[in-house]
């Protein structure tokens, strides 16, 4: 297990962890995750299913909002 940092909040994953990995641990699905940040660098997202999460990362996470007036 590793320790990393995701929206401000320290949580524990797995080793070899991959973002997209990441993202169906959390019950998100790509398409609705607008970009994602490891140590404040973008993470391309066609990179997703073989960018592997590190011990220590800082995770940001951002998705799409629906709603409006």
């Amino acid at each position: 297990m590793i320790t990393v940092t995701i929206n401000d909040e320290s949580r524990s994953i797995e080793n070899d962890t991959t973002v997209s990995q990441l993202l169906a641990l959390l019950g998100l699905k790509n398409d609705t995750v607008a970009a994602v940040s490891i140590n404040s660098v973008i993470a391309k997202k066609d990179r997703w299913e073989t960018t592997v999460i590190a011990d220590g990362d800082r995770v940001e996470l951002l998705a799409f909002v629906g709603g409006g007036c």
